[in-house]
């Protein structure tokens, strides 16, 4: 799948586990989300940031402002780890996290997206979109991570 693909539908995936543990927060969920977020991100750092910083034109604010917002939902999911589901500071977590990744993820698909497409090929784009593959199957062990 092409990385711009590949890359929405884990958005798209994240979504729809923040609406279930907003509804019902669970140790199942809050462990699969740390582990979705976590594949995602070391993927987009170890290869998506770089590409597009190197090929787009004036994109480096836009990756610089990409790795703060990442490390701010790693230091509210490091937060998260420390509750139970039960916790009342666990719904709040889970609000901060699911605002910041719709936060990020609009600015991705509405500014960062359109210039890697602009800046890539579509062959790139599919050699991109393996190698994400790969990165969050190393990430987490599990070969459905974006193909659910």
């Amino acid at each position: 799948m092409e990385a711009i693909a590949r890359l929405k539908q884990d958005h798209r995936e994240v979504e729809q586990l923040l609406e279930q543990l907003q509804r019902q927060p669970d140790e199942e969920g809050m462990t699969r989300l740390a582990e979705m977020l976590g594949a995602h991100t070391d993927a987009e750092e170890r290869i998506v940031y770089p590409t597009l910083d190197s090929k787009a034109s004036g994109a480096h604010q836009l990756v610089e402002r990409a790795h703060a917002e990442h490390d701010e939902v790693a230091r509210l999911l490091v937060e998260l780890d420390g509750c139970e589901p039960s916790d009342a500071q666990t719904a709040k977590l889970i609000r901060e996290i699911g605002q910041a990744v719709r936060s990020h993820v609009e600015e991705e698909e509405g500014e960062m997206f359109p210039r890697l497409a602009e800046a890539l090929s579509k062959g790139e784009l599919d050699v991109m979109g393996d190698a994400i593959d790969e990165v969050e199957l190393e990430a987490t062990g599990d070969a459905d991570v974006g193909d659910q």
